[in-house]
């Protein structure tokens, strides 16, 4: 049994089954993505955990992001105008003035006039895709000195702006272009091969070979015309329209289930009021009643008893003598 074929992506050298596309950086492995994926290739790199060995971007492909808010002043780029140094955007030259500074003293300028009224420093020219920005091999000769600070060697060699250090870049001139016109081969006259009898092919259910598209294919067109950051975009546009329609069905959910729960809440609560103030009215009746006084009990039919005679007359006596 043969093992599984496997296929190395050649936008981030990730290895994997054979497959359309790639799992890690979504790149099409198709012919069109590819040349429209070189296209848009150059020595410009914006740093990104998610995809670290992706290719770089040309200056036209960085321009795009920069209007397209994927890149900002503060994101760490690296590129021709920064010898290949990773540093923020602001800092970059040609980069720092489409943010409205100056990539030496990070002065004020604007995108009509990049030239800096300050110090003087113009943009660079970081448009041509095969100049690397990488400067001549010199001669390292370490200080041979008293020994000194590591720390106060490194700031020698970086710009400090508050609390962090930047490196101190100097562009290199742009390289000179030279348009090199290359000459197609001359026809070389070939025979036409003697016709071969005619054979009848036989019947296979092997696929057959793709067919190139045409040019006027719609769908082929797209692919071949639009860069591979602008599908890696659409695709982003995408996954976060789908995950804001989760997050508005959940929300939905959420606030029906809380007006439904509040509902049954005030239902209860009033229900619960009701039935504490009919038991405390018939607790203070209960009191009531017992603190009032009743009225005597007469029974009907009573017996009469006979009047008591009168009781006779006395007499008085006189007074008696006292005794000697």
């Amino acid at each position: 049994m043969s093992e599984p074929a496997a296929i190395l992506c050649p936008y981030c050298g990730h290895t994997q089954p054979l497959a359309p596309a790639c799992g890690e950086c979504r790149g099409r492995f198709d012919a069109w993505s590819l040349q429209a994926t070189q296209n848009d290739m150059g020595p410009w790199f914006v740093r990104n955990a998610a995809r670290p060995h992706f290719v770089g971007c040309s200056y036209a492909t960085l321009l795009a992001l920069v209007r397209a808010g994927e890149v900002g002043r503060d994101t760490v780029v690296r590129g021709p105008s920064t010898r290949q140094f990773w540093t923020v955007a602001r800092r970059a030259a040609g980069l720092a003035h489409l943010f409205g500074r100056c990539h030496a003293c990070q002065g004020p300028v604007t995108i009509e006039s990049p030239v800096c009224g300050a110090c003087g420093a113009a943009p660079h020219d970081a448009t041509d895709r095969s100049h690397f920005g990488i400067g001549p091999i010199e001669t390292v000769v370490p200080p041979q000195s008293q020994p000194v600070d590591p720390l106060a060697l490194v700031k020698t060699a970086f710009a400090p702006e508050g609390d962090m250090f930047f490196v101190r870049v100097t562009p290199l001139p742009p390289p000179e272009r030279s348009v090199v016109r290359v000459q197609p081969p001359a026809p070389v006259a070939v025979d036409p091969p003697a016709p071969a009898p005619a054979q009848v092919a036989a019947v296979s259910s092997a696929p057959s070979a793709p067919v190139a598209p045409s040019v006027a294919d719609p769908v082929r067109t797209e692919r071949v015309t639009s860069p591979a950051i602008d599908r890696g975009l659409s695709e982003r546009v995408r996954d976060l329209t789908r995950l804001n329609r989760m997050l508005l069905v959940a929300t939905i959910l959420v606030s029906a289930s809380a007006l439904i729960l509040g509902g049954a809440y005030v239902i209860l609560r009033d229900a619960r009021s009701s039935e504490l103030a009919e038991a405390r009215a018939k607790a203070i009746a209960e009191v009531r009643a017992e603190f009032e006084r009743a009225e005597p009990v007469t029974k009907s039919g009573a017996v009469q008893l006979p009047a008591e005679p009168p009781s006779p007359p006395t007499t008085a006596r006189p007074p008696e003598a006292p005794r000697r």
